[in-house]
């Protein structure tokens, strides 16, 4: 009798088990957003000729430099900008808070503490020697400048307070860039939701004057990554791309929200040889390049090798390492 009450007990466990296992990957699918992302994954193979003309064309990518480094960086990188005078790129460590200026092949070339912030995550060149920061904690956002040759601390001002509601201390302003053309800040929000705001310059005088709207993508999944880490907008095109973390890719929408490409952050696709870890920064170069920081201390970088073709290679086959 005991043997067939343990038998009955161990089926209805496996039962449980094996309901619990199937219930932990439905949620894990949705919270992913792996259907949407293969709908749109699906979706940008079939793009017409008109919206690959306006592509930066992810799939034709190659990553040139993998994993490198950050000397005297052992964790918490962050940020990424790109300076177009100097031609260098601008990373943050976020504690304690620094801004670090890089080589376009990720070499240091001088550190400098950051005062006046607890936790900084993104960061915008802005013109000459001036920079937007956030500081996620407190939701603030503060103009810095960095002149060239300086090695001492850079201090930041009062900041701008933004109104956005927060849901957790630690998913505040995580993502900044700079639209030169339109003259407003993007500001990006982690998660639950995410939001992209785009911020009038005028803004942040005193009293503030400029307008806050919002940028959302279009069709019906919306954004397909699970959070937000870096925002970026393309000069050229005026194309937005988005780093996400959890998902590991790069996306690159329309101003209209119109999904145009997407490039994986895992080994075996556009020649990485490993998975990013922890994608945390993005910026883009005039000349295309795509630089990328990640958790603890690596530096990336990414150069179109491939002409744009449009179908379905473009989607599917070209992205992978061949």
């Amino acid at each position: 009798m005991d043997s067939v009450v343990s038998k009955y007990a161990r089926q209805k466990w496996k039962k449980y088990l094996n309901a619990s296992m199937l219930i932990f990957l439905v949620a894990s699918m949705f919270y992913f957003r792996l259907p949407s992302l293969a709908y749109n994954w699906f979706q940008i193979a079939w793009l017409t000729p008109e919206a690959c003309r306006v592509s930066l064309w992810l799939s034709g990518y190659q990553a040139v430099v993998q994993a490198r480094k950050i000397e005297g960086v052992s964790r918490n990188l962050s940020g990424l900008t790109y300076n177009t005078g100097s031609g260098t790129l601008y990373a943050t460590v976020n504690t304690p808070a620094r801004v670090i200026e890089l080589s376009t092949d990720g070499e240091v070339l001088r550190s400098m503490p950051i005062h006046g912030v607890s936790d900084v995550e993104g960061i915008a060149h802005i013109s000459d020697n001036l920079y937007l920061i956030s500081d996620e904690r407190t939701g603030r956002l503060h103009y810095i400048e960095i002149p060239e040759g300086q090695k001492n601390g850079v201090d930041a001002d009062n900041g701008l307070v933004l109104s956005a509601r927060r849901i957790h201390p630690n998913l505040g302003v995580e993502a900044l860039a700079w639209d030169r053309e339109n003259r407003h800040v993007l500001v990006g929000f982690e998660k639950w939701p995410i939001r992209i705001q785009m911020i009038d310059q005028e803004r942040f005088s005193s009293p503030p004057t400029g307008e806050i709207h919002e940028w959302q993508a279009s069709g019906w999944s919306g954004l397909f990554i699970s959070d937000l880490a870096s925002i970026e907008k393309d000069r050229v095109s005026g194309n937005y791309f988005l780093l996400s973390d959890e998902s590991a890719i790069l996306t690159e929408y329309s101003p209209e929200g119109l999904p145009l490409g997407i490039l994986p952050l895992w080994a075996g696709f556009n020649g990485l040889k490993r998975t990013i870890p922890q994608a945390e920064g993005l910026a883009l170069a005039p000349g295309g390049e795509i630089f990328i920081v990640s958790e603890p201390n690596f530096f990336y970088r990414y150069e179109k090798k491939n002409a744009p073709s449009c179908g379905m290679r473009q989607g599917m086959t070209s992205a992978l390492n061949v």
